[in-house]
């Protein structure tokens, strides 16, 4: 049976002859990529796990699976989206003032009274605002997302508290 999972970035492309590919992760995740023995990959809406054979944080984020040595292979691989348990998530110790909110996609969003207000579906970054597009009840909210605005956060949760006007 597969572990709940959290998606983390994407496979952007093929990276050399050794069968490595590059990696797009949403920066909250890098500090655990060297940690982990799978990743789970995206495939025709399956999640298939895949065991790491080596991973490199650096100006790259090379991966190379074991099993997958030639670019003929990894190039499949090519815009799939990559997935983490969310066990790895209590890894990740940040506080309040060091999330980053345009790493909040796919987060949940109550407001102060414990309420659900919907799940970030976008994040929107103009001019220096940051704005989270926010489904619920079927409508796509536009929010602004500011530091001032979270009450508090979950990573392993995955949810927002913001303390907004939602009505």
């Amino acid at each position: 049976m597969i572990p709940p999972l959290v998606k983390i970035g994407f496979v952007s492309k093929s990276f050399g002859a050794e069968g490595l590919m590059n990696l797009v992760v949403e920066e909250i995740y890098q500090p655990i990529l060297t940690k982990l023995s799978f990743i789970f990959i995206d495939i025709d809406h399956c999640k298939i796990p895949f065991k790491v054979k080596k991973i490199k944080v650096g100006h790259n984020i090379l991966l190379r699976l074991e099993d997958v040595d030639q670019p003929e292979k990894t190039s499949l691989f090519k815009t799939k989206s990559i997935f983490i348990e969310k066990e790895w998530l209590k890894e990740i110790s940040l506080s309040k003032d060091e999330i980053k909110l345009s790493n909040c996609t796919g987060f949940k969003v109550f407001d102060v009274e414990g309420d659900l207000k919907g799940v970030i579906t976008a994040i929107n970054e103009s001019s220096g605002n940051v704005f989270a597009n926010v489904l619920f009840n079927g409508n796509d909210l536009l929010i602004p997302l500011h530091q001032d605005l979270v009450s508090d956060f979950n990573i392993t949760e995955q949810s927002l508290i913001l303390d907004y006007p939602f009505e």
